[in-house]
């Protein structure tokens, strides 16, 4: 379910670079695109847990999400982009072209882990059904 996300250790890497006074590239699309940091929450769960110690959400994913949104949803910098953005989520719902148009990547991921779930499902049915098999013949040899 996700394959794009990018992971702890990677977010600590990418907010090194993406802070980093000397580093010029901005990687903020792919960020908020490609690397999943949209899926990251700022509860600490993952730094409570963490067995590195690494202070994830305060060093990694709460820089790397306050960058996303100030590049997207930063009025101030620049209102025009920041109302497009808001306003093409929700308007999509009420448009025909949502289900067609709204993240076909992701869309297409979906549906390709749903078959690979729904493959795995009856893969382990079948190894169910044989193990079963097996057992019925073994206990009626007995």
């Amino acid at each position: 379910m996700f394959e794009e996300f990018a992971g702890p250790r990677f977010f600590v890497r990418l907010a090194s670079l993406e802070m980093h006074p000397l580093d010029n590239e901005s990687r903020i699309p792919e960020i908020k695109e490609d690397f999943g940091v949209g899926y990251c929450n700022i509860t600490r769960c993952c730094t409570e847990v963490c067995p590195a110690g690494i202070q994830i959400t305060d060093n990694a994913i709460i820089p790397l999400k306050e960058r996303v949104v100030t590049e997207y949803f930063d009025p101030i910098i620049d209102p025009l982009n920041t109302a497009l953005n808001l306003t093409s989520g929700v308007l999509s719902y009420f448009t025909d072209d949502f289900s067609k148009t709204a993240d076909p990547g992701n869309t297409k991921k979906a549906k390709a882990a749903l078959e690979d779930e729904r493959s795995r499902i009856e893969e382990a049915k079948k190894m169910d059904s044989e193990r079963t098999e097996r057992a019925r013949k073994r206990f009626k040899s007995k």
